[in-house]
């Protein structure tokens, strides 16, 4: 379907008065994130306007980020606002397959069916093409139809008829079902009346009692063929925020606030590949697929209406000129995106380049219920061991005033040193991660025996920030910290590298002079010591220049051997150095 194509049915559609009535009632809005819990750097995804806005003919309108189910960043364009009901064009067509996945679950049709079961005999064309016999509404949903795509306008017959039913059913065949894949609003046009036919009302009503209602989309109009079937191809128009809760609600797979309204193996098949789009090409190789696949946003796969994303980053709602509702599940993440593009390769891009990195990556688990005989504990004058369980091994607690922080190791995971509230010791709350930005975590080998080892975090008076300092074991950071204002903001510094220091397991002591220290668990040879056995160990001590940033002068060895030299002990591990009224004491576990 052309451009000037759908402009000419927007203005007939507009004279005619086809445009439905906005309803009355309003959105509910999706929640906002606390600004103190936002880790994404705001001034970066700006930059996604900027790099849009490169000539006359670009124009970015909105951009909505929504990460663990809150908004965590919201901005229209000069001339567009939060209120503005935009043009959706093809993103439509995710909201039209989504109607079919509803009609599914409710027994009346199933994408198996041929389409031509839905439709009377007077309506089929006859003679006609055997191939369209074949038709389903899987190859509808996949644009596998082989029905052409230019025969049917959406505008009446010069007689003044208006039968849409018959013109798409008689349009020519080009290729078998299923062979190939072409682009194609007439089988998403189709699929909607299909789903008009199966369950007996108009698509829009039934998907404004499925789907949009309880979604909270209130206010949006959706664009009729001459017939009065609401246009399943390119129709309808909505506030930013509502394509955010269609691809929100697409995240979690058919739940919305707690409830379930479309199975979850719906999802399995519409957000996941059902056909590549160079099928049936005499050329094709593995290896362009491939890379079609890492590189092509359009040659990456489709689902029921949906674009795969390059790169294995998910999928996302696609309409022209850039009107994107991109779904990231390895963020746990949605965006929605309102344009004037004619280069939506290069809007893509610039989402790829100044958005995607922002949002992190959040872990997500598998729930699982633990049962056990016998009789329940008193959490009143009793608690379970362990207080944590899971997998948190080399654990570091500081304490400050009231409050308890606790780091441990996450070897060669992502994301990187968990980190945990506590006010009693016993019962802990997550405050996100001190490394999570993948960038941040690359290993120059893949052995588990390497990685993120043994941090330690302390709190700096003086300074007022908590410091977490740690040795990435065969990467490039080495001995490294970062800082933190507010644990319980989950923000942190970028890792910072102490290029001087080496050993593993490093532990700062922020002493009651304001000076700093920190130590090391190393060989002895390693230190410049002449091994009295394989095997020495060391621990040197360095003074730490909290303002700069950087170790000061050279270290200091302040234990070698261990307690019992003779023994020949090695393996020295998790080294620190604690000021007690007067007195120094070095702790460390000796092997």
């Amino acid at each position: 379907m052309i451009l000037s194509m759908k402009k000419n049915l927007f203005l007939t559609a507009l004279a005619l008065g086809c445009l439905l009535c906005a309803c009355t009632p309003k959105d509910t809005p999706l929640p906002r994130a606390r600004q103190k819990d936002i880790t994404a750097d705001e001034s970066r995804i700006d930059r996604m306007f900027y790099d849009v806005y490169h000539n006359l003919t670009e124009e970015l309108h909105s951009l909505m980020i929504v990460q663990d189910g809150k908004v965590i960043y919201e901005k229209y364009s000069h001339g567009h606002d939060e209120q503005e009901q935009h043009v959706l064009w093809s993103a439509t067509k995710t909201f039209t397959a989504t109607a079919v996945g509803f009609a599914r679950q409710d027994g009346v049709l199933d994408v198996d069916d041929p389409i031509l079961k839905f439709f009377r005999e007077d309506e089929i064309p006859t003679p006609h093409d055997p191939r369209l016999d074949s038709v389903t509404v899987h190859h509808l949903l996949t644009m596998s139809s082989g029905i052409d795509d230019a025969a049917y306008n959406y505008e009446p017959e010069e007689d003044g008829t208006v039968d849409p039913v018959r013109a798409l059913l008689g349009s020519p065949m080009r290729f078998s079902p299923g062979t190939r894949f072409a682009y194609n609003s007439n089988d998403s046009h189709l699929a909607g009346i299909i789903v008009s036919r199966a369950t007996g009302r108009n698509l829009r009503e039934y998907l404004d009692e499925k789907l949009l209602r309880p979604l909270g989309i209130r206010e949006y109009d959706w664009l009729q063929d001459p017939a009065g079937h609401a246009i399943g191809g390119f129709g309808l128009y909505m506030r930013t925020e509502s394509i955010a809760k269609m691809a929100q609600f697409m995240l979690q797979r058919g739940e919305w606030k707690g409830k379930r309204l479309l199975g979850e193996d719906w999802f399995d098949m519409a957000m996941t590949e059902q056909i590549y789009q160079g099928i049936g090409s005499p050329d094709l190789t593995e290896e362009k697929v491939a890379r079609s696949h890492r590189d092509d946003d359009w040659g990456s796969g489709y689902g029921y209406q949906m674009w795969m994303n390059s790169g294995g980053r998910g999928c996302r709602l696609d309409g022209a000129n850039g009107q994107f509702g991109i779904i990231l599940p390895e963020k746990n993440a949605v965006v929605a995106i309102t344009s004037k593009c004619w280069n939506t390769g290069m809007e893509l891009k610039a989402l790829w380049d100044d958005v995607y990195d922002q949002l992190g990556r959040t872990a997500r688990f598998t729930p699982l219920t633990y049962e056990a005989d016998g009789e329940p504990y008193d959490p009143a004058t009793q608690y379970r061991n362990p207080i944590l369980p899971g997998f948190y091994p080399d654990p570091s607690i500081c304490r400050v005033g009231d409050d308890y922080y606790m780091v441990q190791s996450s070897f060669q995971y992502f994301p990187g040193i968990p980190v945990w509230h506590s006010t009693d010791l016993i019962h802990w709350e997550s405050c996100g991660y001190v490394l999570d930005n993948p960038q941040e975590l690359r290993f120059d080998r893949e052995l588990m025996q390497f990685g993120i080892f043994a941090p330690h975090i302390s709190y700096n008076p003086f300074n007022k920030k908590f410091y977490v300092v740690c040795t990435m074991v065969n990467g490039p950071l080495g001995t490294f910290f970062a800082t933190s204002d507010d644990p319980l903001s989950g923000r942190w510094s970028r890792p910072v590298r102490l290029p001087d220091v080496f050993g593993i397991d490093p532990s700062f002591l922020f002493d009651t002079d304001g000076k700093a220290y920190l130590t090391t668990a190393t060989g002895s040879e390693s230190a410049g010591l002449k091994s009295a056995y394989p095997g020495e160990n060391a621990i040197p001590m360095w003074e730490f220049d909290w303002e700069k940033g950087v170790t000061k002068g050279p270290f200091r060895v302040i234990a070698r051997a261990g307690v019992h030299p003779e023994q020949h002990p090695s393996a020295f591990e998790g080294p620190h150095l604690y000021h007690l009224g007067d007195r120094y004491f070095l702790m460390c576990a000796e092997g």
